[in-house]
């Protein structure tokens, strides 16, 4: 029965994310992973109204106090925090997330590992990041 319901889970966020990607005016961002993380990798797509969601698959998993935590990243302002979030025993994770207001126009997003509540800062390397295409 659990089989079934994360199967069941895996394809309402599939559906959730090529709906989001489908809406006019939204945009997809691929994270690449940097050592430590480099084998991972991630899509975040995001609309004008702030709503993300971001898949991630091969992130190392994080000791019992850590989690990841998303960076929004806009310009030379500091990075914009995120939602905290653990991956699965397979190092995957779907996570929705609202945009704070003044990381509406990020064009850079980055994913750290941070205390399990989340920092307001990143106090560790990035694990992954996109690269601003111009």
């Amino acid at each position: 029965m659990a089989v079934l319901w994360r199967q069941n889970q895996r394809l309402t966020n599939a559906k959730e994310f090529v709906e989001l990607v489908n809406t006019p005016g939204a945009k997809v961002s691929e994270l690449r992973g940097i050592d430590p993380g480099q084998s991972a990798t991630a899509k975040l797509a995001y609309d004008r109204t702030g709503r993300a969601i971001l898949m991630a698959s091969k992130l190392p998993s994080v000791p019992q106090d850590k989690a990841y935590q998303l960076w929004f990243i806009v310009g030379d302002k500091p990075p914009v925090p995120g939602k905290t979030f653990v991956p699965d025993n397979k190092g995957n994770v779907v996570l929705k997330d609202e945009m704070p207001r003044d990381a509406i126009d990020a064009n850079v997003f980055a994913i750290t590992v941070e205390p399990a509540g989340g920092s307001s800062a990143p106090t560790s390397p990035v694990y992954l990041r996109s690269f601003e295409v111009n």
